[in-house]
């Protein structure tokens, strides 16, 4: 079991089994909950997942401000400010794992898990 905690959420999760087989993690809010703001999780996508390293994501709906990844010891690796609905990041220098990409609006926030697998 494994968890780490980022940007005031918390995860846990079995994590990799280094037989190339990703397990589950889960997300639990710590603190208050925030009144007014949207499942923010429902609105962008990250694709293609698994990734050889570069993937977009994603949002119809509204501009994303800010895009931060977190490896699985809850490191920040990648963060950039933006104000599109969609962008292209490039991970293929880093190496294969699973990663957290937390993304901000002034509508919300969400995270969502990329395996990068060259």
């Amino acid at each position: 079991m494994a968890g780490c905690v980022i940007d005031g959420k918390a995860y846990a999760g079995t994590g990799y089994d280094f037989t190339n087989n990703y397990n589950d993690w889960w997300q639990y809010t710590c603190g208050e909950t925030s009144i007014g703001e949207i499942n923010f999780d429902d609105y962008f996508s990250v694709s293609p997942n698994p990734s050889n390293g570069i993937f977009q994501i994603k949002n119809e709906n509204f501009k994303i401000d800010n895009i931060k990844i977190f490896n699985s010891f809850g490191e920040k690796i990648y963060s950039s400010s933006i104000s599109q609905k969609q962008a292209v990041v490039n991970l293929s220098e880093r190496p294969n794992g699973v990663y957290f990409v937390h993304v901000k609006s002034n509508k919300g926030s969400a995270v969502k898990k990329i395996i990068v697998n060259q």
